[in-house]
């Protein structure tokens, strides 16, 4: 399955349904020059919007695991999709992490951007930053230091 055909027609299905989201996982760290391989689409949403998002996704051939992934003594919520391609082992995940206590400020720095797809909402560096000491992983820790070393964001 082609992972950037499949974030198009996500982000495609968000602005036709008017939700709002923002990047911020692998994609995020594209959006700002930094290229890594990335195995997932990861978004940060409303926690409201999250029925409309299901049945959006459902709509699209995404199935919900049964229960959330709870991180932070239950201060930070995953909820995550996963699209299989019949006949195949290929498949997509699509993780939301909602907002919330510790995502608040992430998501209150979301901005615009454009590519040749079209425009597209993602959490700003310092956002990015912030969700990515919440795990603090190795390469975390490498994307930490690529956002800093970017320009500053005025």
């Amino acid at each position: 399955m082609n992972l950037l055909a499949e974030l198009q027609t996500l982000l495609d299905a968000f602005r036709t349904e008017k939700i709002d989201y923002a990047l911020c996982g692998g994609f995020a760290l594209a959006a700002y020059g930094i290229v890594r391989a990335t195995e997932d689409i990861d978004l940060l949403v409303p926690e409201n919007d999250l029925p409309q998002i299901s049945e959006m996704l459902s709509r699209l051939s995404y199935v919900r695991e049964r229960s959330p992934l709870v991180f932070q003594a239950g201060r930070l919520i995953m909820h995550r999709f996963v699209k299989t391609q019949p006949g195949s082992e290929e498949f997509v995940l699509v993780d939301l992490l909602l907002v919330g206590e510790l995502t608040a400020e992430a998501w209150k720095s979301r901005r615009r951007g454009t590519s040749a797809s079209g425009e597209f909402v993602v959490v700003s560096p310092r956002g990015l930053i912030n969700l990515k000491r919440l795990r603090n992983s190795g390469q975390d820790l490498d994307d930490i230091r690529q956002l800093e070393a970017l320009p500053d964001e005025n």
